[in-house]
């Protein structure tokens, strides 16, 4: 719905003026989220998470989470280098097939 179209719902003069309205409406509903109990519970989301992050410059922790990630990396490249050895095993085995003797 374009700001012409809901000016002529709401009966307004122009789609500035509904424009206007909108805009009011989401300044009221980010200032009711930001307040509140919900508000403070972010804002102590956000302080936590920044504590981690600090220790974990600081001591250079790895949380349980970024661990498996990095086993999960070493799985993958330790695949794609099996896989690339494969390949050269079966090139190198075919060349010496086709090789001449003699």
């Amino acid at each position: 719905m374009t700001f012409q179209e809901l000016a002529i719902r709401l009966n307004y003069n122009g789609p500035s003026g509904a424009e206007k309205a909108y805009k009011s409406a989401i300044r009221k509903l980010r200032k009711q989220r930001n307040g509140g109990a919900y508000g403070q519970w972010l804002s102590i989301q956000k302080a936590i998470q920044a504590a981690r992050r600090e220790a974990d410059e600081e001591t250079e922790y790895c949380s349980p989470q970024s661990t498996w990630l990095d086993e999960q990396e070493l799985i993958h490249g330790f695949l794609c280098k099996t896989s690339a050895l494969c390949r050269v095993h079966h090139i190198l085995h075919t060349a010496n097939e086709q090789a001449p003797k003699g």
